[in-house]
């Protein structure tokens, strides 16, 4: 459990290759052996190496990690596609991982995101309008709801999600570019 403990730790602080070090001393006791998986991958991700995290999370998937820890792995194995480009195949991932934890606001952001890359707009509209649901003070998500109903030409709806978003967030630069764009303020 010491291993575990010190490695997790080390993914909370971000520091990386520590956490790696104590990693490979537990993956040689053979012990929980999806969870390992799933932090090592949560260490690619932190250094940026999606391919090599997404082995490990689809290893983690393979391994049997619990019903909980699951939504989770699908999660980020769905940012993993997403920073690959890989919109169409994070899809179906993302969609699981709702289905396993409805009430994740971040996992509603992220398939929208990718709605909104494949530009399935409706789609994306209804997955940022659950995701500020459950947290209704995210401004990013009043922001990307915006931006979808503007590529519906819902205008007049699109103006009032990004003020509501920039008076949540006044820091979110694409919404006020939009916001001066529909408006001309």
């Amino acid at each position: 459990d010491l291993l575990y403990y010190m490695a997790v730790s080390h993914v909370h602080l971000q520091e990386y290759p520590e956490a790696r070090s104590y990693l490979d001393r537990w993956k040689k006791t053979g012990e929980r052996r999806a969870t390992m998986l799933y932090y090592r991958g949560l260490c690619d991700i932190g250094e940026a190496k999606y391919e090599s995290a997404l082995s490990e999370l689809r290893a983690c998937e393979g391994a049997g990690p619990d019903r909980q820890d699951m939504g989770n792995v699908l999660f980020y194995t769905g940012v993993c596609l997403k920073e690959l480009g890989r919109y169409e195949e994070a899809i179906p991932v993302l969609e699981q991982a709702v289905e396993l934890d409805p009430g994740e606001s971040g996992v509603f952001n992220l398939l929208g995101f990718c709605f909104y890359k494949t530009a399935r707009h409706a789609r994306a509209v209804d997955c940022f309008e659950r995701a500020i649901e459950l947290d209704p003070r995210s401004g990013i998500d009043h922001a990307n709801l915006a931006a979808n109903l503007k590529e519906l030409g819902r205008t007049e709806e699109a103006i009032a999600s990004y003020r509501k978003a920039l008076s949540l967030d006044p820091n979110i630069g694409f919404a006020w570019d939009n916001l001066q764009k529909l408006t001309g303020e």
